[in-house]
C-alpha cells in the first residue's frame, strides 16, 4: 500500500491514542475552500460513534500517523 494512500477504506493507526483508539479507517473526504484543504474523517475501528476529522496533512505526518493498523511495539 502506497503510505500516503488516502483511498476510502483505508486503514491508518494513530500514534497517540485519540478518542480512546489507535486504529481508524478513512470515511469521508471533504475540501474546506482550497482543494489543497482536503479533510479526512476517520472512524474507530472498534467503535462506529468515535469519529473525528483531521486534515490530510496529518496523516502524512509519520509522527501523528501512519499507514495500516499496527501494534504499539511497531511503532
Amino acid at each position: 500500500m502506497n503510505p500516503k494512500n488516502l483511498e476510502l477504506n483505508s486503514k491508518w493507526t494513530s500514534v497517540e491514542p485519540r478518542l480512546g483508539w489507535r486504529h481508524f479507517r478513512i470515511v469521508m473526504r471533504r475540501y474546506q475552500g482550497e482543494p489543497s484543504q482536503l479533510q479526512i474523517e476517520l472512524m474507530a475501528a472498534c467503535d462506529r460513534d468515535a469519529r473525528l476529522w483531521v486534515a490530510a496533512e496529518e496523516l502524512k505526518d509519520d509522527q501523528l500517523f501512519v499507514p495500516g493498523w499496527l501494534g504499539k511495539d511497531s511503532l
